[in-house]
């Protein structure tokens, strides 16, 4: 599983920070989901991926980021 949320984050011009507090995590929560240490709970996920107009599979998915 290759976690793409840094790129999509960038991508849309966000901040870790933005994304943490419009999902209700901490920023150092996010930080380490962003870099693969933590998978956020299926809620979580749900809120990242509509965050950044995306869904849960392109998030976690094997395929490259279109």
């Amino acid at each position: 599983m290759i976690n793409k949320l840094k790129k999509l984050r960038l991508n849309a011009g966000l901040t870790q920070n933005y994304i943490s507090h419009k999902v209700g995590l901490h920023p150092r929560n996010y930080q380490k989901i962003e870099q693969g240490k933590h998978l956020p709970r299926v809620d979580r996920a749900l809120a990242i991926a509509k965050a950044l107009n995306t869904t849960v599979e392109e998030l976690f998915s094997n395929d490259k980021l279109r």
